[in-house]
């Protein structure tokens, strides 16, 4: 078993939504004690986590004491989940670039100013350690690192923040094509055997979601996406997270028969989101559970747990109206027709012999299918309820009661 807490998108600075999250004092009206909430919330729950991953967007101008106080607030965290040191991934977002360097002198040809823009991080003692462990490195060429953890896991960081630049109309994600060349030649030397987890990092989105509200068009996703993916999905990673869109999204992108990807969209851990989102996203907190690898498929199965921070009530359990739900399995992908086709004998000589079935009791006879979407197991049970006369009852697939109908008559 191995456990991975995510934290996103903190933007310390003028754009985190607590005191103890910026550098300066302020007279807005902010939350307190955000962080001593954060640890109360972790203890309260015996939250722990082999891995703390940071994608990006830890600061929101690049300023240096928003590294030196994100140093303490990452110090914080790991230490409050009991992350050993050195196990803290971090990959710079755009927000991580520091601007100030690259407007002051616009004219500069030398490119020196250009090499200044990781500056502020550079120089902060804990960021200068975890980004001197990616090899090669991800604030110059070829702006990807590799980081490996024994037989246990191996770490891919890319930097698609590394082309962004105050002058461009579009801050878009990017990947290079000869970053991609250059990143499939380094991993051929690199054990990808399916018993070490393959997590790849990104700070911005390689799929394109939809947002909270759908009509509002979206400019940002990673440019030349689909290569990266394809390489991922070829070389058999597991996983990729990534931050930059502050709404969450969870799921599993397969094409063609390829290895599936488990992709985490982490949203935000502590921005102060835009007001016209209200009701539809909060900020977010995850925990990713590798339970194992099946043996037949090679894929990893196991589930995220997700929790959403509200002002009146603290760190809770997520639900779709926070953006995500709280609990999401994965690593059973099998289509909704053999789903349905494997359950309805089952469920037939249930139902024959009680009047209910509590899908924990279907779980024992057909294990794989703990692993299964949440909707895939919903809308097949729907369907099959309307066939064999029963209704299910609970919230999520782990609550499930099946209660059967009573037959009416004419």
């Amino acid at each position: 078993m191995l456990k991975i807490a995510i934290a996103s998108d903190l933007h310390i600075g003028d754009h985190a939504r607590a005191h103890d999250l910026r550098p300066e004092p302020t007279t807005e009206t902010l939350d307190r004690d955000y962080l001593k909430t954060f640890h109360h919330f972790v203890r309260r729950n015996r939250l722990e986590a082999n891995y703390l991953v940071v994608p990006g967007d830890l600061s929101n101008r690049a300023r240096p004491d928003e590294f030196l106080l994100g140093a303490q607030v990452i110090s914080q965290l790991s230490n409050s989940l009991n992350v050993r040191g050195g196990r803290v991934l971090f990959v710079p977002g755009n927000h991580d670039v520091d601007w100030a360097v690259l407007t002051a002198d616009r004219k500069d040809r030398s490119g020196v100013r250009r090499l200044q823009r990781y500056d502020p991080m550079w120089y902060t003692p804990l960021f200068q350690r975890i980004l001197r462990r990616w090899r090669p490195t991800i604030v110059s060429d070829p702006y990807f690192g590799l980081w490996e953890f024994g037989n246990e896991l191996v770490a891919l960081a890319l930097n698609t923040a590394w082309d962004d630049d105050p002058d461009v109309s579009v801050h878009h994600g990017s990947v290079s094509q000869p970053c991609i060349d250059a990143l499939e030649r380094h991993l051929a030397s690199i054990d990808l055997s399916r018993f070490r987890l393959r997590l790849a990092i990104v700070h911005h989105h390689p799929l394109q979601y939809s947002d909270p509200i759908p009509e509002e068009p979206d400019f940002s996703v990673m440019h030349n996406a689909g290569n990266l993916l394809t390489l991922l999905r070829r070389l058999r990673f597991d996983l990729l997270i990534h931050g930059h869109k502050h709404a969450p999204n969870f799921g599993t992108h397969a094409v063609s028969g390829a290895h599936p990807l488990v992709v985490l969209g982490a949203g935000s851990f502590s921005v102060r989101l835009e007001n016209r989102w209200a009701g539809l996203v909060s900020n977010q907190f995850h925990l990713l559970t590798i339970e194992g690898r099946d043996a037949t498929s090679e894929c990893v199965y196991g589930y995220l747990e997700s929790w959403a921070y509200l002002a009146s009530k603290g760190w809770v359990p997520s639900d779709s109206a926070y953006g995500i739900r709280h609990r999401i399995p994965f690593g059973t992908y099998v289509l909704p027709a053999q789903v349905r086709d494997t359950l309805r004998p089952l469920l037939v000589e249930s139902f024959a012999a009680r009047e209910y079935v509590e899908w924990t009791d279907v779980l024992r006879r057909e294990p794989a299918f703990r692993w299964l979407p949440p909707d895939v197991t919903i809308d097949v049970l729907a369907e099959l309820g309307r066939e064999l006369n029963f209704r299910c009852h609970g919230d999520t697939p782990e609550a499930l009661v099946l209660l059967k109908l009573r037959p009416t008559h004419a």
